[in-house]
């Protein structure tokens, strides 16, 4: 993969974790409880999403936290993020292996219509 592909990628990735750790500090927040599926639908996506990530925030400890924090932080220094696709961009055209080793084409998976990709990031 070329040099300046390998730093898109990084740089989607990048934003992607900044997004689901809100890309912002917020204070410690209790776990909430589970909810009714009447009482979500009054809410929008975006508030229940922002309970679960700061619900999920509070589960993990503080010296864990604050690692993550740290790494996050220097993500947003480096200006990896300004490289990042935004809502509407397109993405460039790569070949990886999927979850069993299989290399797969975006572009032929584009061409049977939209495409959700889900990255995993390890197993630590």
């Amino acid at each position: 993969m070329k040099r300046s592909t390998m730093n898109l990628w990084i740089a989607f990735i990048a934003a992607a974790l900044l997004a689901s750790c809100g890309g912002r500090e917020t204070d410690e927040a209790e776990p909430s409880e589970p909810e009714s599926q009447s009482t979500n639908a009054s809410r929008t996506i975006a508030e229940q999403l922002t309970e679960r990530r700061e619900a999920s925030r509070a589960r993990v400890p503080a010296e864990t936290r604050e690692i993550m924090e740290g790494a996050t932080n220097d993500l947003r220094q480096s200006g990896i993020v300004d490289g990042a696709l935004n809502v509407g961009g397109k993405i460039p055209r790569f070949v990886l292996n999927d979850a069993v080793g299989n290399k797969v084409n975006v572009v032929d998976l584009l061409a049977d219509g939209p495409l959700v990709m889900t990255f995993y990031r390890g197993g630590w």
